[in-house]
C-alpha cells in the first residue's frame, strides 16, 4: 500500500491554508469539521454547494488552486497519484482537468463515503487532521480468532491512540501559539514547516501549521499511511464473561465490518488455513515480498455486511470458518500437487458491494514454476 505522496499532501495543506485566509465561508465549514459538528465527507458536500453557487469563490480557488499547484506542473503536468488503495473498487482517486488541476472523481468519492460509515476514519487517505471526535481506526497485532475479543482488543486500541493523538496535538497547538506570540523554544517544529510555510504571510502560515501535516501528526497514527498493527492486551475469560449479549453483539460487529478488524484478523486466518493446509499434506510458509512467485491458486472467502449493526452473531467463529473454507478451496484448486507453497492472505474490502472477507493465495518461485512446465 502506498502512502500519498508528500509533495501533494504538502501542496494540499498549503492551499487549504491560503483558502482559509481567501474564504473565511469555507475556513467556517472546516472549522465545524474540526470540531466535530459535521463529518469530513459533510463539510466536502456543503463546501461544494456553496461553491456551485458562487462563481467568483469558484474562480478564486481556481485561481489559488493553479499558483499552488504550479510546482508540480513543471517539467511535463502534474502527476496524478494512482498508488492509493481502493476503497469498495478500483476507483483511480483523482481525474486529471484542463490545466493540470487535479479533482477527487465522483465515484471515489462515494466509494470513500461508503467505507467512512463503517470505519469512520482512513488515515492513509486523508490530507487534514483527525476530525474530533472521529475515532481513531487501528489494527491490533494479534493471532486471537474470538470476535467478540478482537472487537474488545480494537476498541481498546482506538482509546490509547485517540489520548496519545489528543496529549500530542494539545503539546504542538501550545508551542505554536508560544511560537505566534514570539516565543516558543521547540525549532524541530519550526524546522518541520519551514519548507511548507516558505513564503505565505504570518497568519497563513500560522493556519497551515495548525492544521498539521503528517510530518506533525502523532507518529503512530500519520495521516497519508496506514497505522501499522498496534500490540494490545487480549481480553480473559473473565472480562469475556462478563460482556452482555448487547455488547458483545457491537464488538463483533466492530471486527467484522471495520478494514482495521479484519486486517488485525489477516494473521489468524492465515494460521488455521495453514494448519488445514497442513492436515492434508500441504506445506506452506509465509510468501515472501520478493515479486518473484507465480500465483497457482486463489480462493475468496466473504460475508455480506447488509444486515448492518448487529448482524454478526458473536458466537460465530468466523476467522476459523474463514481460514478452513479458504484452506479447503484451495486444496481444490491444486489437486494432487504437493509442493511447497508461499501462503499469502489479504483482507477483501468490497464495501460498496457490502462485502467483505479475506482472500487467500498459493504460489510457487517462478524458478520452480518454469521447472515444473518444462519439466527440468
Amino acid at each position: 500500500m502506498q502512502p500519498v505522496p508528500q509533495d501533494l499532501l504538502q501542496l494540499l495543506s498549503l492551499l487549504t491554508g491560503a483558502l482559509i485566509k481567501d474564504a473565511p465561508e469555507l475556513g467556517a465549514i472546516l472549522d465545524r469539521a474540526r470540531s466535530g459538528e459535521i463529518s469530513e465527507v459533510d463539510a466536502i458536500k456543503e463546501m461544494s454547494v456553496l461553491v456551485a453557487k458562487d462563481p467568483s469563490l469558484r474562480k478564486k480557488i481556481e485561481a489559488r488552486a493553479m499558483e499552488t499547484f504550479a510546482p508540480l506542473r513543471q517539467g511535463g503536468g502534474l502527476p496524478i497519484p494512482t498508488g492509493l488503495p481502493p476503497v469498495g473498487g478500483p476507483t483511480v482517486p483523482f481525474q486529471a482537468r484542463p490545466g493540470g488541476m487535479p479533482a477527487l472523481n465522483p465515484l471515489y468519492a462515494g466509494a470513500l463515503a461508503e467505507r467512512l460509515q463503517f470505519d469512520g476514519d482512513i488515515p492513509e487517505l486523508r490530507t487534514g487532521p483527525l476530525p474530533a471526535g472521529a475515532a481513531p481506526a487501528v489494527p491490533v497485532d494479534t493471532d486471537a480468532r474470538n470476535p467478540v475479543a478482537l472487537g474488545m482488543m480494537l476498541r481498546q486500541a482506538s482509546e490509547e491512540v485517540a489520548a496519545e493523538i489528543a496529549a500530542h496535538d494539545e503539546r504542538r497547538t501550545q508551542e505554536i501559539e508560544a511560537v505566534a506570540q514570539g516565543g516558543g523554544s521547540d525549532m524541530a517544529l519550526i524546522k518541520r514547516h519551514a519548507e511548507l510555510v516558505a513564503g505565505s504571510d504570518p497568519q497563513t502560515a500560522k493556519d497551515i501549521m495548525m492544521w498539521g501535516s503528517q510530518a506533525t501528526d502523532l507518529p503512530a497514527y500519520r495521516r497519508g499511511s496506514a497505522p501499522a498493527l498496534r500490540p494490545t492486551a487480549r481480553p480473559d475469560g473473565t472480562a469475556l464473561a462478563a460482556v452482555s449479549v448487547e455488547k458483545a453483539r457491537e464488538m463483533a460487529w466492530k471486527f467484522f465490518s471495520t478494514a482495521a478488524g479484519r486486517t488485525s484478523a489477516v494473521n489468524a486466518v492465515r494460521m488455521v488455513a495453514s494448519r488445514k493446509l497442513g492436515d492434508a499434506g500441504v506445506r506452506t510458509r509465509l510468501r515472501e515480498p520478493d515479486g518473484e512467485t507465480e500465483t497457482v491458486a486463489t480462493h475468496v472467502w466473504k460475508a455480506s455486511i447488509a444486515g448492518g449493526a448487529g448482524s454478526v452473531q458473536p458466537g460465530f467463529a468466523v476467522v476459523d470458518v474463514a481460514g478452513t473454507a479458504i484452506a479447503a478451496g484451495l486444496l481444490w484448486d491444486i489437486g494432487d500437487r504437493r509442493d511447497e507453497f508461499f501462503l499469502d492472505v489479504r483482507t477483501l474490502d468490497s464495501v460498496s458491494d457490502r462485502e467483505v472477507g479475506w482472500v487467500g493465495k498459493l504460489s510457487v518461485s517462478k524458478k520452480k514454476a518454469l521447472a515444473d512446465k518444462t519439466g527440468g
